[in-house]
């Protein structure tokens, strides 16, 4: 089964497709908010992951229970599914959605799934905000 993992922002996207399993990341805080990160890095940077890191454990625990469960419904018998979305969305997209959508991806790759992350709005966010 194919995965799409999109990292979204809220400010961008703010409705999804049917069928489309969406996970919000404000559970985690903000690296925005740390004068060091800003906007200047994304949640592919390592100093972000740094700082999530140490703030994500039972939130991650909690969105691989919730993928799991929605992964068995894709497969169910009689599922027609090839395919599902797994949307992670945050305010901008650029830390805390792209950091899960990161490690999720990673996760469900480890898993045998064949995954493909697109990171919808990193590059919007940071256009936007700095012009």
């Amino acid at each position: 089964m194919k995965i799409i993992i999109r990292s979204v922002g809220l400010e961008y996207h703010p409705t999804f497709e049917e069928g489309a399993f969406v996970i919000e990341c404000f559970d985690l805080p903000d690296p925005a908010q740390k004068k060091e990160v800003g906007i200047s890095m994304s949640g592919l940077d390592q100093p972000v992951q740094d700082y999530l890191d140490l703030h994500s454990s039972s939130f991650l625990a909690r969105v691989k229970a919730k993928v799991k469960e929605k992964i068995k419904e894709w497969r169910s018998p009689g599922s027609l599914k090839y395919e599902g979305i797994i949307y992670f969305c945050c305010a901008g997209g650029l830390h805390r959605s792209v950091y899960t959508a990161e490690k999720i991806g990673k996760w469900l790759d480890d898993l045998d799934y064949w995954v493909e992350i697109q990171h919808l709005d990193i590059g919007r966010y940071k256009q936007n905000k700095l012009t």
